[in-house]
């Protein structure tokens, strides 16, 4: 099982998406993002006598298909900016989870980003994250998505300072929804 976590627009909460996936599908996380946030948390961790709980692999490579581990689950962490990369690891996934707030600001490239995934041949799955549940944008959100009939995980990640400030830190045991984002990737993936 390959999952690509991407998303068009920085700040979307990819790396944070991809070690939290990666951690409940017991899967390794590679980093094909050059800026290494993912290979980062990992040394930040270690730095306060910690471990984060997901092995991590850098790979930002536009060629990785031929370089993944040879491991039963990964997760790739890609990058918004090297679209070669991205494509690269859109195409190796099964699936491409792509992580966006409810905002029009943030719901912008997810539009970009489905349809990358749909041009690849690759399907993908919608998970709302940084939600407040309530809102006029998480309403409008899911409004827009049903009537694109976008595949939307159920799960909803909320907004929360502790997933902000979560990275260099080993994983919490709170799994903000992201347990029930793992198991609905297998279930799409018959995983």
């Amino acid at each position: 099982m390959i999952v690509a976590v991407a998303n068009l627009k920085g700040g979307t909460g990819k790396t944070t998406t991809a070690v939290y996936l990666a951690h409940f599908l017991s899967a390794v996380v590679v980093d094909a993002d050059p800026q290494g946030s993912a290979v980062g948390w990992v040394e930040a961790a270690a730095e306060v006598g910690g471990i984060l709980g997901v092995e991590v692999v850098h790979l930002p490579d536009s060629k990785l298909a031929s370089r993944l581990p040879k491991v039963e689950r990964l997760v790739i962490d890609c990058s918004p900016r090297d679209h070669r990369i991205t494509d690269a690891a859109i195409e190796a996934a099964d699936l491409v989870v792509i992580p966006t707030g409810t905002t029009s600001a943030d719901m912008d490239r997810t539009w970009a980003t489905l349809d990358l995934a749909k041009q690849l041949g690759t399907p993908a799955a919608v998970l709302l994250v940084k939600v407040r549940v309530g809102t006029r944008s998480l309403a409008a959100a899911a409004e827009a998505l049903a009537e694109e009939h976008a595949t939307v995980l159920e799960a909803r990640i909320p907004q929360r300072e502790a997933l902000a400030v979560a990275w260099g830190q080993p994983l919490t045991s709170d799994p903000y929804g992201y347990d029930l984002a793992a198991q609905q990737i297998k279930e799409l993936l018959h995983a």
